[in-house]
C-alpha cells in the first residue's frame, strides 16, 4: 500500500514539473504571421496588429504610399501628403499637408483606423496622434535591407502578407541580378550623387542613398559626412573628383546640361569623361519599390 502511494504521489509530482515547464513555452509562442516574436517599427516602437484589416489610412510618405500601392491596399488610403503623387491614382487623395510638416487636424477629420508615418521626421505628429487614440507605425529604412523590412511591416499590419511576400521577392531579385552583374571587381567607381544644384547638395552617409550606390558596386564619395545631405562646394567637388556624375533633380530633369555648363572640365573626371547621367529622383529619393529602379539604372551606368 505504501509503494502504491509512493508511485502516485511521484507521478503526481512528474505531471506538475511537466506542466510547469511545457505549458509556459506553449503560451510564449510567435504571434501568427509575425517573425521573430512582436515586430517594432523604425523608432523602436512596439507595435500591436490589428485584428481586423485596417480600412481608412493615412499615409505621411511617398514612399509609404508606393508601398501601400504595391501591397494592394491603395483602395483604402484616405489620405496622403501634397507630395504624395505616384501611383497617379495617389494625386486624387484628399491632402494632409506637407511631408515635413503634416496637418494633425485634417488627418483626425478622415477618421483614420491607421496613419504610417515616416519616422524620426515625424516623431511630434506620432505624439499627438497617439494622444488622440489614432495608431500609428513609423517607417524609416535606411537602407535596402531595412526598405524590404520595412514592406513586411507594413504588409504585416495592414493584413497583406501573401502580397507583401510577393513584394519582397521582386526586390530581393533585383539585388540579386544586380549582384551577380558586379561580381567580384576589384575597383569600384566612386559616384557623386547632386540632388540639388544651388546650393550644391550631395547624398551624405547617412541617406538610405548611400546604400544604393553601394549595392550598385560604386562608392559615394561624401560617405564620410555623417549626414542625409551634404553641402559641397565647387572645391569640395573637384576634390572628390568622381568618377560618375549622377543628377537626381526635383524639377524633373533637364538639368545635366548645366553641369558641363557650370564645371570646368578639367576639374572632375566625370565631367571630362562625359559621365554625367540622371536618374529621378522620384527613384533614388523615396524608399520604396522604386528605389531597385534606381539600383538597377545605377549598376547600368557603372558597370558601363
Amino acid at each position: 500500500m505504501k509503494q502504491r502511494n509512493f508511485f502516485f504521489f511521484f507521478g503526481a509530482v512528474v505531471i506538475l514539473l511537466l506542466f510547469l515547464v511545457i505549458f509556459p513555452a506553449l503560451t510564449e509562442q510567435e504571434p501568427t504571421g509575425v517573425t521573430g516574436g512582436q515586430p517594432t517599427d523604425s523608432l523602436n516602437r512596439k507595435i500591436h496588429i490589428p485584428v481586423f484589416k485596417p480600412q481608412r489610412i493615412v499615409s505621411l510618405s511617398p514612399g509609404n504610399t508606393e508601398i501601400i500601392y504595391a501591397l494592394g491596399a491603395g483602395d483604402r488610403l484616405v489620405g496622403v501628403t501634397t507630395y504624395c503623387d505616384y501611383p497617379e491614382d495617389a494625386k486624387k487623395l484628399p491632402k494632409v499637408g506637407g511631408f515635413e510638416k503634416p496637418d494633425i487636424e485634417q488627418i483626425l477629420l478622415l477618421k483614420p483606423d491607421l496613419v504610417i508615418a515616416g519616422g524620426s521626421f515625424h516623431t511630434g505628429a506620432i505624439r499627438t496622434l497617439e494622444k488622440a487614440g489614432v495608431p500609428v507605425v513609423a517607417v524609416e529604412p535606411k537602407n535596402l535591407a531595412e526598405l524590404t523590412a520595412s514592406v513586411r511591416l507594413i504588409a504585416t499590419v495592414i493584413h497583406e502578407t501573401d502580397n507583401g511576400e510577393e513584394a519582397i521577392a521582386r526586390m530581393e531579385a533585383s539585388v540579386n541580378k544586380v549582384r551577380s552583374r558586379i561580381g567580384e571587381s576589384a575597383y569600384r567607381k566612386k559616384v557623386f550623387i547632386e540632388i540639388w544644384d544651388m546650393p550644391l547638395l550631395a547624398v551624405g552617409g547617412k541617406s538610405y542613398i548611400n546604400d544604393i550606390i553601394t549595392q550598385a558596386g560604386g562608392v559615394n564619395v561624401a560617405a564620410g559626412k555623417e549626414t542625409f545631405y551634404a553641402l559641397c562646394d565647387d572645391e569640395t567637388l573637384f576634390s572628390y573628383d568622381p568618377d560618375i556624375y549622377i543628377v537626381a533633380r526635383h524639377d524633373r530633369g533637364g538639368s545635366r546640361e548645366r553641369v558641363f555648363r557650370r564645371f570646368e572640365t578639367e576639374h572632375v573626371r566625370a565631367i571630362r569623361d562625359n559621365k554625367v547621367f540622371y536618374i529621378s529622383d522620384d527613384y533614388l529619393d523615396r524608399p520604396g519599390p522604386r528605389s531597385f529602379i534606381a539600383l538597377e539604372q545605377l549598376a547600368d551606368i557603372l558597370q558601363d
